[in-house]
């Protein structure tokens, strides 16, 4: 409305013309308005989702589940529906240590959870017969997979970033460790004007998207990745490789 105010002291002479682009510009806010604010990003939150069963493999409906983090201590609870399934669609990444209980049952307790950014995973639970005093703890670390997704990826984590020497405190060197990477160019450490740029699959340097904290952080000058956090900042980052979900649909590369 500003631009168009503008407008119309320049163009005094054209009566209507202001009036015509201020409806335009209503009816493309309107529009606009309309459209829900999750599709203007992707999220940095995973899922965990499963199916209660019994010792004979039928579901258990109306179990009570629930999520804590082992970081925070910030705990989430739902129950199954009535094909035994449950999900947690918006977890943070972190450790978890998932309980189910149910009438009738034992509780069980699967530990060593651990979910990534933009990680689906599934962990089922057979629950076992019993008191429900009694509880049954299982090491999920070696049980969780992803079944919810087809999406390859790889995940740099805390420690390697951490751990591993980095040029210039630079995390994103980190990215050569991802199978297929090739041609990896960094900017500088302040930021310039050709971005974090590498080569996934083959395809070309600009090819590929970058999201901070759920918001597209692609430098639209460059198409290059725009300035990595400090490493003490990081928590982790995770690059997807292939078959990636059709919300990532800007570029043909990597994200």
């Amino acid at each position: 409305m500003l631009a168009c105010a503008t407008k119309q002291n320049l163009l005094v002479s054209v009566p209507g013309r202001c009036a015509t682009r201020s409806l335009l510009t209503l009816s493309l806010l309107s529009i606009f308005a309309l459209v829900p604010a999750s599709s203007y990003g992707q999220t940095t939150t995973g899922t965990i989702s499963g199916t209660i069963t019994d010792p004979n493999g039928a579901v258990i409906a109306n179990a009570r589940i629930s999520v804590k983090n082992v970081q925070t201590g910030i705990e989430q609870a739902t129950r199954s529906n009535a094909s035994g399934n449950y999900i947690f669609p918006a977890i943070m990444v972190g450790d978890y240590t998932l309980t189910a209980q149910s009438q009738g049952f034992g509780v069980v307790t699967h530990t060593g959870l651990h979910l990534d950014a933009n990680q689906d995973l599934t962990s089922d639970v057979q629950m076992k017969v019993g008191s429900e005093t009694q509880t049954v703890e299982v090491s999920a670390a070696s049980s969780l997979v992803e079944l919810r997704e087809s999406q390859l990826s790889t995940t740099v984590e805390t420690k390697q970033i951490s751990d591993l020497p980095l040029n210039g405190r630079s995390a994103v060197t980190l990215v050569q460790l991802v199978p297929g990477v090739t041609t990896f160019a960094p900017s500088a450490t302040i930021g310039d004007t050709a971005g974090n740029k590498f080569s996934l699959n083959g395809l070309r340097t600009n090819e590929n998207s970058y999201y901070f904290d759920g918001a597209f952080y692609t430098s639209f000058m460059s198409q290059g990745g725009n300035v990595f956090p400090n490493p003490d900042a990081l928590q982790e980052f995770r690059v997807l490789t292939n078959n990636f979900d059709a919300e990532f649909g800007r570029y043909p590369g990597g994200v």
